[in-house]
């Protein structure tokens, strides 16, 4: 009998432990998501670096690693993100919007923005080990990382600062 109550308790207490963590991440998820949708929402920023084919804001403490014709990849620190930019689709464009939306099963989260014709979004997906990939966009750009589940916000907002200061 003693055991069988132990059993119990543990499973209870699992279980506890284990929604407060869900709780946590999903409170998470929405400041992102919040913080993405703030910038989108927000007046364009200056573009401050060019690229061989588009210019954008770069945030403090990122640094250019590498260019490519349509692929820009920045760091700060450990941190690596990789902007892209499909030459061919408009700010309104809704095919990446589109593709996150189909593969929606993939991500523990996600949101679509519109405004003023433009179609923004953001996505986050488990990516390993207390690891989370946050991917957001507008149009034709996304801007992508890997990070920790506690950066989310933070890099959710200069990334989509990012994404909306490139023309397209």
């Amino acid at each position: 009998m003693l055991l069988k109550i132990n059993k119990y308790l543990a499973w209870m207490i699992a279980g506890i432990i284990l929604t407060g963590c869900s709780t946590k991440m999903e409170d998470m998820t929405i400041q992102a998501e919040k913080a993405a949708e703030a910038e989108f929402q927000a007046e364009k920023p200056p573009a401050d670096k060019k690229s061989k084919t588009f210019s954008f804001y770069l945030p403090h403490g990122f640094t250019i690693e590498e260019e490519k014709e349509n692929n820009v990849i920045i760091k700060k620190g450990d941190l690596l993100a990789i902007i892209f930019r499909n030459p061919n689709e408009s700010s309104g464009s809704e095919m990446l919007t589109n593709t996150i939306q189909s593969n929606k099963k993939e991500y523990i989260h996600t949101k679509v923005f519109e405004d003023k014709g433009r179609k923004g979004f953001m996505a986050i997906k488990k990516a390993g080990n207390e690891q989370y990939e946050l991917v957001v966009g507008i149009g034709g750009v996304k801007v992508t990382t890997v990070t920790k589940a506690q950066n989310l916000d933070d890099l959710a907002k200069e990334m989509m600062k990012i994404a909306a200061s490139i023309d397209q």
